[in-house]
């Protein structure tokens, strides 16, 4: 769960960065990145796979995202 809220925070900081203010946009990413470290000390089992899936998504959103930047998307 903590990874679907890092996600959450970190596209709604990006949005709020690009529409509003980078002042308060930085502060929501900082605190979504924030949200991985906060599960990641607890029980590994079952959650390595749903870490490594999140992570490997969110690693691809953003190449997509500088992609689309640089191409004018």
């Amino acid at each position: 769960m903590h990874l679907i809220a890092m996600l959450v925070l970190v596209i709604l900081g990006y949005a709020a960065g690009e529409n509003i203010s980078w002042l308060l946009g930085l502060p929501i990413i900082c605190v979504g990145l924030y949200m991985f470290e906060v599960g990641g000390k607890k029980a590994r089992g079952w959650r390595q796979s749903q870490e490594d899936f999140f992570a490997g998504l969110g690693l691809l959103a953003m190449v997509l995202l500088v992609i689309g930047t640089a191409l004018g998307w």
